[in-house]
């Protein structure tokens, strides 16, 4: 009877965390896009809450804050979908010339962009599918330098395409 209400209990807790996710999948999408359709109006809110001598002075620091978040996002998942696309395409180059032979081209490169999204450290996580196919065919090092090399190459490639605009839009240099 015990083992009966335990997997029962664990049904339902199961069941709710797939309903939250689904809701989360759902809602999540729907309140990011209100947020940003009424982004003017959020900045107002925020700086009505203010005394009217500094309430330009708050509009105009959140601006800034706006511009600079913007251009931020934007080149982060401008880097992460190029970067997805030069591992993958380049993976599937590199198959058909005989350099290497690769399983889910797609997948490696679908993770290699998307852990470009993470600020500082992504870059280091892309190399988790080198490690991984040393790991697991130690016998053929062409498969995990290969990948190496090119994920190099495409990380350098993105720089310069997308990495720099940031440095640009923001008024920084480096």
């Amino acid at each position: 009877l015990d083992g009966v209400a335990g997997y029962a209990v664990e049904a339902v807790t199961h069941l709710f965390a797939t309903i939250g996710n689904v809701l989360g999948a759902l809602l999540l999408p729907l309140w990011i896009l209100y947020a940003v359709r009424d982004g003017n109006n959020v900045m107002q809110t925020i700086a009505d809450q203010f005394s009217p001598g500094v309430r330009g002075d708050v509009l105009a620091l959140l601006r800034i804050v706006d511009r600079a978040a913007g251009a931020f996002v934007r080149v982060q998942v401008s880097s992460a979908f190029l970067t997805g696309a030069g591992v993958a395409l380049g993976m599937t180059l590199f198959e058909r010339l005989g350099v290497a032979t690769y399983n889910r081209e797609l997948a490696v490169g679908a993770f290699a962009g998307l852990v470009q999204l993470i600020p500082q450290v992504g870059w280091i996580l892309g190399l988790a599918p080198a490690a991984l196919a040393f790991a697991a065919h130690p016998d053929q090092p062409a498969v995990p330098l290969s990948y190496l090399a090119l994920y190099a190459a495409v990380l350098r490639l993105v720089y310069l395409a997308v990495g720099q605009r940031m440095g640009r839009v923001l008024s920084i240099r480096s």
